[in-house]
């Protein structure tokens, strides 16, 4: 795996340790506060072709019918 950023590797392994704390320090404090906003693109990125199938299935701007306009209960792809 190619390193996007350059770090230095004359650490010792306590200086190693105190980077990997405050960047989950920092992760844990911006999940924290942008829960709703990122778990939505994080989906996607994981999951694309499955979101996609949904968001097909299930689009509200086509008909504005509502969600599952077009789709019956037995179409429900879970």
């Amino acid at each position: 795996m190619k390193r996007t950023i350059d770090i230095p590797d004359d650490w010792t392994p306590e200086q190693a340790l105190a980077v990997c704390e405050l960047f989950h320090d920092i992760t844990s404090a911006i999940w924290d506060a942008y829960t709703e906003p990122l778990a939505q693109p994080c989906q996607r990125e994981a999951m694309p072709d499955a979101v996609q199938e949904l968001e097909q299935l299930y689009d509200t701007s086509r008909d504005g019918a509502g969600a599952g306009a077009g789709a019956d209960a037995d179409d429900i792809p879970f």
